[in-house]
């Protein structure tokens, strides 16, 4: 149900949340336990939480949405069953926009209800004033908001490193129990600790053992293939059958951008709608001043990254992504995953990565237009380049998407041959 609670009254809830990109959402969630909510970020979706959210959700809502629902619900009525006592409460952020997410608070709201549970809070959670919905429910400080980014950009860190030597690790699973230690250490030390000095010591620490990992071969001797996608398929790996993995078993390198793209990405909305759609300056001015904030925060990381021989590694500006696609999407087209979408591909085919699968919902149409619709302009445009949809759904077939999968890796496989051996010839004359 629907409640008011304030904002001492929600600490004393268990409050389940929703799980999206693993290795940021557990500093995300450490952020918000220091701030004295007991908040528990859902680890894992099983098809217990899926066949629930299946049962209870309308089937016109998309995979993300039973996956997300599924996770804070079924979770939620666990914990209610295994302790009465105990007082739990959902909370789910609030979107807004065209995206059936903006109605996630509203679904799980009536799926409680219907299946016996309606006395469980559903909290709305929105950063964006929405007519009608209380702001900031969490009342999270600017200073919580600093912490945030640092956990989100450190989590980004982790999963691109991860990613980067894990097709290389000499030992088996070294790469994983890396990030777990740091993971530990991170949280242990607490974000509200951070600041600046210590963002900056945190990143050379990491990249310092990283560094120091045995590999089996050299970095970079494997091709790679890119993943961009709708913004929890991307980066769950329940929600896109673990592709990452399955590359990875395929004898090639994953490459997967920063979650902290997506946010920025969204900020960038009133800039563009401002410059080209006559709307408020005001709101684009504001959002400019957040994104140039973040921006530095990632330049941080990228002198880093280059300190440490991986300039391969760096994430371009928001704004250099933007400028990507301008011929391909305008960039005030913010539905979903909007231009980012074909950016994050652009990019990618022009660092190397010329064949990328995009993880998408079936029947989503913002992720159909922005994703498959402009696969074929973007090959166009890059020869040589390979941009596979593949859709993700309760009902579809791993066999299949995987399958797919394959030949796009067969593809890859036989065009990082031919390119080394371009090399090797160009070499000998």
């Amino acid at each position: 149900m629907s409640i008011e609670l304030s904002r001492e009254e929600l600490k004393h809830y268990r409050i389940v949340a929703p799980q999206m990109a693993p290795l940021q959402f557990k500093f995300i969630e450490a952020v918000l336990q220091e701030a004295g909510y007991q908040v528990e970020i859902v680890p894992a979706v099983t098809k217990e939480m899926v066949d629930w959210a299946l049962r209870y959700v309308n089937n016109d809502m998309c995979y993300p949405a039973h996956l997300a629902i599924g996770q804070v619900c079924y979770t939620a009525i666990k914990a209610a069953e295994a302790h009465p006592n105990e007082k739990v409460a959902i909370i789910i952020t609030q979107t807004g926009g065209g995206c059936r997410a903006s109605q996630y608070y509203g679904a799980i709201i009536k799926a409680m209800r219907d299946c016996g549970y309606g006395d469980i809070p559903v909290i709305p959670l929105s950063f964006v004033p929405i007519k009608g919905e209380k702001f900031n429910v969490l009342g999270i400080k600017l200073s919580q908001v600093v912490q945030a980014a640092y956990g989100c950009i450190l989590g980004d860190l982790l999963m691109v490193l991860g990613d980067h030597y894990r097709p290389y690790e000499r030992q088996p699973g070294s790469v994983d129990t890396l990030i777990d230690q740091k993971v530990t250490e991170l949280r242990t030390a607490k974000f509200s600790n951070m600041d600046k000095k210590v963002f900056m010591q945190r990143i050379d620490e990491i990249l310092d053992d990283f560094s120091q990992l045995p590999l089996a071969t050299p970095l970079g001797s494997k091709p790679r293939i890119g993943v961009v996608g709708e913004i929890l398929l991307k980066y769950h790996p329940d929600g896109n059958n673990h592709l990452v993995k399955f590359i990875e078993e395929n004898d090639c390198e994953a490459v997967v951008s920063p979650l902290v793209d997506f946010f920025l990405y969204c900020m960038t909305g009133p800039v563009f709608q401002s410059k080209r759609l006559g709307r408020s300056k005001l709101k684009a001015a504001g959002t400019r001043l957040m994104i140039s904030f973040l921006e530095k925060y990632k330049q941080i990381v990228n002198q880093k990254l280059i300190q440490h021989g991986l300039s391969d590694l760096i994430w371009p500006s928001i704004w250099e992504l933007s400028a990507k696609i301008d011929d391909i999407i305008p960039p005030e087209s913010s539905m979903g995953e909007g231009w980012l979408l074909p950016a994050e591909a652009v990019d990618a085919i022009q660092h190397g990565t010329r064949h990328i699968v995009i993880a998408q919902p079936f029947a989503c149409l913002p992720n159909h237009q922005i994703g498959a619709g402009t696969a074929k302009t973007i090959q166009d445009k890059y020869p040589g380049a390979e941009v596979l949809s593949v859709d993700y759904d309760a009902s579809a077939s791993t066999t299949n998407q995987q399958n797919r999968i394959k030949l796009l890796i067969t593809a890859a496989k036989e065009d990082f041959a031919a390119q080394k051996s371009s090399t090797l010839t160009e070499g000998g004359r």
